[in-house]
């Protein structure tokens, strides 16, 4: 189930036909060859559906099975019923995604924030988008520490700039504490804004300035 605590699964038959939650329902005929102690084996399935999101964590239920006699015009109790356990885990587990805009996870992906001809206080958009089974931990880095330097004049003056997700600015030029934030258990996910402001670029020389910044994101 979407977002909750629990679940959801179906117990099928061997040939993908699912069992009625009722222990006092038959689920179709099948002869069963008996006598001498032998043995018949049934195959039961049990299946997720696809696009179920849940907290990490590990999921039990139990299952009660019963037989019985088909023959006649009643179903007639075969012993007495039986219980089996039944387990699954979810791993905690995060996926992080860069957009242009907020939507549906993946999509509008961004490889580059391009601010054309810069210009002091000049801002960009982007979206940090995160999905995950836990709460997590979203980290930045720059590699050259928040700002923006030449790509070819090396070792003139660079152009700072500032770095905000979510509302909290990130101190790239040093070590900056995680974001901690814990998103929507859906898989869109949660859209955290970015903006970027560019800083001083007066006396700058002409040309194209670059930085690479790395956002990772860890289930906690």
């Amino acid at each position: 189930m979407k977002g909750s605590d629990k679940l959801a699964y179906e117990v099928l038959t061997r040939d993908g036909v699912p069992y009625p939650n009722d222990i006092g329902t038959p689920a179709g005929a099948r002869r069963l060859d008996g006598g001498d102690d032998e043995d018949t084996s049934i195959k039961v399935r049990l299946r997720i559906p696809a696009g179920l999101v849940s907290p990490a964590g590990t999921y039990s239920d139990e299952l009660r099975m019963r037989l019985f006699d088909v023959s006649g015009a009643t179903p007639v109790p075969l012993g007495p019923e039986r219980t089996v356990p039944a387990k699954a885990r979810i791993q905690a587990r995060a996926q992080l995604n860069i957009a242009g805009t907020s939507g549906k996870f993946g999509a509008f992906e961004l490889d580059e924030i391009d601010f054309g001809d810069m210009t002091t206080g000049a801002t960009r958009n982007a979206v940090v988008q995160v999905r995950a089974t836990r709460p997590v931990a979203i980290t930045l880095s720059s590699r050259n520490l928040g700002v923006l330097k030449h790509t070819e004049l090396k070792g003139t003056a660079g152009v700072p700039y500032s770095l905000t997700v979510d509302g909290v600015l990130v101190n790239l030029a040093g070590s900056s504490a995680p974001i901690q934030r814990t998103p929507e258990l859906s898989l869109d996910g949660t859209s955290y804004p970015m903006t970027v402001t560019i800083g001083d670029t007066t006396g700058r020389a002409a040309g194209n300035y670059k930085d690479r910044i790395t956002i990772s994101v860890m289930p906690q």
